[in-house]
């Protein structure tokens, strides 16, 4: 009866995952490779962009975010994984160092990077090229930790960002090393009533999907 339990939530949980993707596949001139669960536990797939929207989704970033957990084992050949508003990111940051070893760039959006993130992402992480952490929280400190952890960072981007200021001269010097460095937009706060939420969630699903959801390669 457990063992049926287990195997019912781990479909459950591909199958949201492939539900999210297909959003963003949705409206392509053929049917999206990311309509069946081979494709999501495929070991060759590289490229993988998937959020917790729309709204239908929200409800199920904790589920989003153990399938990706429990795929991440799969995606030995994960070259770019892109992440909006996903839940447990120090496990899944955690998980991509250990069994992602092809890994290059990182995105993440909408979301609230702080210290322990930040620490995961230094230590787990630390040869990675590229990393997008783009309309995040995120705090001069922890920005600072992540500059002084990740030592082979080739782009970095930190735009529209709260916690740090774009002008912020040590910012600056720690990251002048960074071949493609962009941090515009970002301040130490934001000037409206409501907060953080509403200024990072203007522009949900900004552009980190524009060019693909899914590719793999045999």
């Amino acid at each position: 009866m457990e063992g049926s339990i287990k195997c019912l939530a781990k479909l459950v949980s591909v199958m949201i995952l492939i539900m999210a993707i297909m959003v963003f596949t949705a409206g392509a001139a053929e049917t999206p490779p990311s309509c069946c669960p081979e494709i999501v536990e495929c070991p060759s797939l590289k490229v993988l962009a998937v959020s917790s929207d729309p709204y239908c989704f929200g409800r199920y970033k904790d589920v989003l975010s153990y399938a990706i957990l429990d795929l991440l084992v799969k995606w030995k050949s994960l070259e770019v994984l892109k992440l909006d508003k996903c839940n447990h990111l120090v496990h899944i940051i955690g998980g991509i160092g250990i069994h992602c070893k092809n890994l290059v760039e990182l995105c993440v959006t909408n979301e609230d990077i702080d210290q322990e993130v930040a620490s995961a992402i230094a230590s787990s992480l630390a040869t990675i090229k590229r990393l997008v952490l783009d309309k995040t929280k995120l705090k001069k400190v922890d920005l600072e930790l992540i500059l002084r952890g990740c030592k082979e960072l080739e782009l970095l981007y930190v735009r529209d960002c709260v916690g740090f200021d774009e002008d912020d001269e040590e910012i600056l010097t720690l990251a002048s090393g960074i071949k493609e460095f962009q941090c515009e937009g970002s301040r130490t706060q934001i000037n409206n009533s409501s907060g953080y939420n509403e200024y990072i969630c203007d522009d949900v699903y900004y552009d980190i999907y524009e060019d693909y959801a899914v590719y793999f390669d045999y």
